[in-house]
């Protein structure tokens, strides 16, 4: 990479095209270990010697404490840039020596199908009604905490603070005002707290020694990866040595229609209900991904119990997953290997070229600031792509104000994106359409039995 010191004043320079002004003295440099900002300097990075290859750094980082400022100085000052987060990464020093070392290359830690059934389990865990999974789109699951979670795991993002991810994420969807979810991030957090340990294989260090809960459950997932299934000893302990629940493990080991009947009378048992949430979620979630080992296609068998337990279906999409069978990513028209695709993008890390939108730190200057403002560039009319750190992003619906779909339509003029934005809005429209579809049918059902009871009562 390539590294000048400098000012705002280089930085009003190089944005109005005088670039050549401020790179004389532009040096190579292998690391930033010994590059410290201080007062008012500004750091410009371009990840090829700019001197041969002119254009905007891909890199700005500030002396720690700047940041905002210096993101409200450049959207009041450079309004034909904004938002600039889109052009070049912006962020301090504290954050740029932390993520130098990061992965260039996504590493799956063998998680890849576990964590896809995780993020499919999410995106369907957000309707009000069983949908047929053929329809979810990619959007949909860009939009989810466990897709941010996922590409910060292969980035090694999630090897210190996981917190730090989870609020990013829910304040970006704060700050736009999206709709509140079914699922918030704090209930799916012990699930990412699992899948961090078993891509690391250290517990101790994720969850301590007093969590005998999580501890369980790491231990079953490590299990089912390297076995196959649970153990014994481990069963036992996961219910609570409970002698009508230990007989589950052999009784799964029936038909499919054995394994169906055993999971229905299970829910219903005494025991079942003395657990505690979590460890009826997980179970329920295993015992139904051993109906069809690797495979999703039993999610119908969890959809009738989602509000009793709601974090289940994605315990499914992980036990499911953990079993590493390929054909788990061609389901639901090959849904998981498009979002393999993407989560395995390489990424430059730092110093690379922005994909998204803007940066959520440039984000909350423009809408909490004194004069907020919504007024700038964005990719697509339906959504807006927010990098919530270097490299991780998360998809936000965005519908713009102004000219409608017809009246492109009827001008003949389309624009390439808008085919993809026509596509997802059909997407959103099935969506409400189920929903309608599936409030329709329980009020007919309901007339119906009244109906029958009226009929009964004149009869008599």
């Amino acid at each position: 990479m390539w590294l000048k010191k400098g000012t705002r004043k280089d930085f009003l320079e190089i944005l109005g095209g005088n670039q050549s002004k401020i790179i004389g003295g532009v040096r190579e440099v292998n690391n930033l270990s010994s590059e410290i900002p201080i007062l008012d300097e500004v750091y410009f990075v371009w990840e090829f010697d700019p001197q041969s290859n002119p254009s905007l750094p891909v890199l700005l980082i500030l002396p720690d404490g700047q940041l905002k400022d210096f993101l409200a100085w450049a959207s009041t000052f450079f309004p034909g840039y904004r938002p600039i987060t889109a052009y070049c990464r912006i962020i301090e020093w504290k954050t740029a020596n932390r993520l130098q070392l990061k992965n260039r290359i996504p590493q799956t830690h063998g998680l890849e199908k576990a964590c896809t059934g995780v993020i499919i389990a999410e995106a369907l865990s957000q309707y009000s009604q069983q949908v047929d999974p053929q329809y979810i789109s990619p959007f949909e699951c860009t939009s989810t905490y466990s897709y941010c979670m996922t590409r910060s795991l292969f980035l090694d993002y999630l090897d210190e603070d996981i917190d730090y991810i989870t609020n990013r994420w829910a304040k970006a969807r704060n700050i736009t005002k999206q709709s509140d979810r079914k699922l918030n991030h704090k209930s799916m957090r012990d699930i990412w707290i699992v899948i961090r340990a078993l891509s690391q294989r250290n517990k101790s260090f994720y969850i301590g020694n007093s969590d005998t809960r999580l501890a369980h459950l790491i231990e079953a997932c490590s299990q089912i990866i390297k076995f196959g299934e649970i153990t014994n000893y481990t069963w036992t302990e996961l219910v609570f040595g409970s002698n009508e629940l230990a007989e589950l493990r052999n009784e799964m080991k029936g038909t499919k229609e054995q394994r169906v009947l055993c999971i229905e009378r299970s829910l219903s048992s005494s025991s079942y209900k003395k657990l505690n949430d979590l460890s009826q979620s997980f179970l329920f979630g295993y015992l139904v991904s051993l109906v069809s080992i690797g495979s999703m296609e039993h999610l119908n068998l969890i959809w009738p119990y989602v509000d009793r337990y709601p974090t289940a279906m994605l315990w499914y999409g992980l036990c499911a997953g953990l079993y590493g069978k390929i054909d788990m990513l061609s389901e639901f028209k090959g849904l998981g290997h498009r979002l393999i695709r993407d989560l395995n993008m390489p990424e430059s890390t730092i110093f690379g070229r922005p994909r998204a939108d803007i940066a959520i730190d440039e984000l909350e200057v423009l809408f909490t600031g004194d004069t907020p403002s919504e007024d700038f560039r964005k990719g697509s009319k339906n959504y807006l792509l927010v990098e919530i750190s270097p490299g991780i992003s998360t998809s936000l619906a965005w519908p713009e104000k102004g000219k409608s779909y017809q009246k492109e339509m009827s001008t003949g003029h389309i624009k390439p994106e808008t085919y993809e934005d026509l596509l997802m809005e059909l997407g959103f429209l099935i969506k409400r359409m189920n929903e309608i579809y599936g409030n329709l049918s329980s009020h007919t059902d309901t007339r119906n039995k009244i109906s029958k009871q009226q009929r009964g009562r004149r009869k008599n």
